[in-house]
Parts: structure tokens; C-alpha cells; sequence
């Protein structure tokens, strides 16, 4: 287990000892498994003083290329992190919580499996519902 403290792959050790990755991941995970890394968000992405801009913006109804030349950024930035998050009409930067994985900011919530009564009336299949 040492090699994966230093940093290796498990495709690394995997090639080191001559055994496919699949193999190397049993080993692992039969022995604690490992820590992933450390999500971060990258340098460029929008901060939430720059989300609140663009809030402030459409409630003016401001054009996208007026919103981007403010802050410094491409139309297309904008553009997208609008259609991301619901659109014009539903875009709020208080409800984006920065730090949190992209799919969890979306404005309809998240999938949760929810009972669904089958043909008979009890419990039968396990669907999906929106949860937000």
C-alpha cells in the first residue's frame, strides 16, 4: 500500500507488479481502500460575488454581452452558467452554493428513489423522483 501513499495509480502499480488495475483495486479496497483527492474548483470558475453580478444583471434585464464586459469574462460564460441554472427567469445566485460538485447545484434538485406501487397496489418497482 505503500506505492498508493506515494501517489501511484492503481494502472501504476497495476503495471509494477504485472496484474491488471482490476485486480489491484480488490487488494485495495480489502484493505481499507484510499482516500480520493481533494475536489477544488478550478481558478476559472465564477465566484459567488461574480453569480450575484449576474443575478443583479438579469433582474435589469441586462443583456449577456453587457453582464460579461462588467466582469471581465466571455458572452459564452455567461451565457452557459445562465442555461445551467435554470435560465433568465429562474437563475439566483443565492440558491448556487459554491464548493459542491456541478450536479448538485442544479435549480431542480436531485434524484431520489422513491417506491412506486406496481400493477397490484404494493410496493413494486423503485423509481425516481426530483427532490428539491
Amino acid at each position: 500500500m505503500a506505492a498508493l501513499e506515494e501517489g501511484q495509480s492503481l494502472s501504476e502499480i497495476g503495471r509494477a507488479l504485472g496484474k491488471v488495475p482490476g485486480s489491484i483495486h480488490g487488494v485495495v479496497a480489502s484493505n481499507g481502500g484510499y482516500v480520493p483527492a481533494q475536489q477544488t474548483r478550478a481558478a476559472s470558475a465564477l465566484t459567488l460575488a461574480e453569480r450575484e453580478e449576474i443575478s443583479r444583471g438579469l433582474a435589469a434585464d441586462e443583456s449577456f454581452r453587457t453582464i460579461a464586459a462588467r466582469l471581465g469574462r466571455a458572452p459564452s460564460t455567461i451565457s452557459r452558467e445562465v442555461r445551467r441554472h435554470g435560465g433568465r427567469r429562474k437563475y439566483r445566485a443565492a440558491l448556487l452554493r459554491p464548493g459542491l460538485p456541478q450536479g448538485s447545484q442544479q435549480p431542480w434538485g436531485r434524484a431520489e428513489p422513491v417506491d412506486v406501487p406496481g400493477e397490484s397496489g404494493g410496493a413494486g418497482e423503485i423509481g425516481l423522483t426530483l427532490a428539491g
